[in-house]
C-alpha cells in the first residue's frame, strides 16, 4: 500500500481552547489508487493533506508512506520523503514569480543535486507531456490560471514522485480548464501508475477518481 494511517489525531491550541482537526483518522490508499477527499470548510481535509505530505505532523497516531513509518521527528528523513517520493500540486498554484515556467519545474530538482542539463531536459518532456512546451520561457503572470496549474502538475512531477497530493486542484479554474487538469490527473494514474490523492468541494471533481472518502468534524465517515 502507498499510504496507511493508524488513529492519526491532530490538535491545535487556540488559547486554552483545544481545537481537533483530525480524531483517529484511518486511511488506506493503494498503489496506483485515484482517491478524493470531500468534506466542508474546516473539516480536516487539508490538515490530513499536510501530514501526509510531511509538512505538518500529528499530535498522535502513525503515517506509513510506500510500507515505511515516517518519523515526523527526523526532520531530514521529511525532506528526502518531500523529495523523492511526493509530488505537491496547491490551490493558488504557488509558484516562483520570478522563474519561467522551465525553471519553476527544473527547481525542485536543483536539490537533488541533478546535473543542470537533466533538469532542463525534464522540464521539457514535461512540459511536453502537459503540453506547454511553447511556453516554457514565460513567466507566471503571462500565463493563464489553467497554463500555471499544468506548469504545477509538471512541477509535481519533477522528480519522478509515486505520490501526488493535490489540494483544490481545479478550484479556481473555470469547468473547461478543470476538466482538463482532471484529465491530465486522470492520465498520469493510468498511464504512469502515479498514486493521487486530491481534496476538493466539487462532487463532480469527487466522483472521477476511484474512491470518495468523506470527512466531517476531524473523521472519515
Amino acid at each position: 500500500m502507498m499510504v496507511n494511517t493508524m488513529d492519526l489525531t491532530k490538535y491545535y491550541s487556540q488559547g486554552k481552547e483545544k481545537v481537533v482537526a483530525l480524531e483517529g483518522v484511518n486511511l488506506t490508499i493503494e498503489e496506483s489508487e485515484i482517491i478524493s477527499v470531500i468534506g466542508p470548510s474546516g473539516s480536516g481535509k487539508s490538515t490530513l493533506l499536510y501530514i501526509l505530505g510531511c509538512i505538518d505532523s500529528p499530535s498522535r497516531g502513525e503515517v506509513s508512506l510506500n510500507g515505511s513509518r515516517v518519523d515526523f521527528k527526523n526532520n531530514s528523513s521529511l525532506v528526502l520523503l518531500r523529495r523523492k517520493l511526493i509530488g505537491f500540486v496547491f490551490q493558488t498554484f504557488n509558484l516562483m514569480p520570478a522563474m519561467t515556467a522551465a525553471q519553476n519545474i527544473e527547481y525542485p530538482m536543483y536539490f537533488n543535486k541533478t546535473p543542470w542539463i537533466k533538469r532542463r531536459e525534464r522540464a521539457m518532456m514535461l512540459l511536453e507531456s502537459v503540453g506547454l512546451t511553447n511556453r516554457a520561457n514565460h513567466l507566471p503572470t503571462e500565463l493563464s490560471g489553467g497554463e500555471q496549474q499544468r506548469v504545477a502538475i509538471a512541477r509535481a512531477l519533477a522528480n519522478d514522485p509515486m505520490l501526488i497530493l493535490a489540494d483544490e486542484p481545479t478550484g479556481n479554474l473555470d469547468s473547461k480548464t478543470g476538466k482538463t487538469i482532471l484529465d491530465l490527473m486522470r492520465r498520469l494514474n493510468k498511464e504512469e501508475g502515479k498514486t493521487i490523492m486530491l481534496i476538493t468541494h466539487d462532487m463532480d471533481v469527487a466522483h472521477t477518481a476511484d474512491r470518495v472518502i468523506s470527512i466531517m468534524d476531524g473523521r472519515i465517515q
